[in-house]
């Protein structure tokens, strides 16, 4: 494991790693999600959010991100950098399918 230290410190809500693309997502106090190359540490994309402290969760491929927060989740297509469809109601966990074609959320308190 190679740890790269950077000039610019980031406060972080949290942080993700992806099982096969090598990605490294933080989720920072400043309602921006960061993608970092595990391999290099540097940035390769940032987003901008409404909402900042909530939990990523890569796809098994490491070809989407998801932000998630208490009542919404995000999703960006790594390889296009584009933001899907913002997704509103409780959301308790997100995960993807194996093949990426599926989202499935938990939420409670029926919304």
């Amino acid at each position: 494991m190679v740890v790269h230290k950077h000039s610019t410190p980031y406060a972080a809500w949290s942080f993700a790693t992806s099982e096969k693309g090598g990605w490294v997502a933080l989720v920072t106090r400043e309602k921006t999600l960061l993608i970092f190359d595990a391999r290099t540490g540097k940035v390769v994309h940032t987003f901008s959010t409404t909402f900042g402290n909530g939990r990523a969760t890569f796809s098994p491929s490491g070809k989407y991100v998801a932000l998630t927060i208490a009542s919404k989740a995000l999703i960006f297509n790594l390889k296009t950098g584009q933001a899907g469809p913002l997704l509103e109601g409780s959301t308790q966990a997100l995960a993807f399918s194996p093949d990426d074609t599926h989202v499935a959320i938990a939420a409670a308190g029926g919304d």
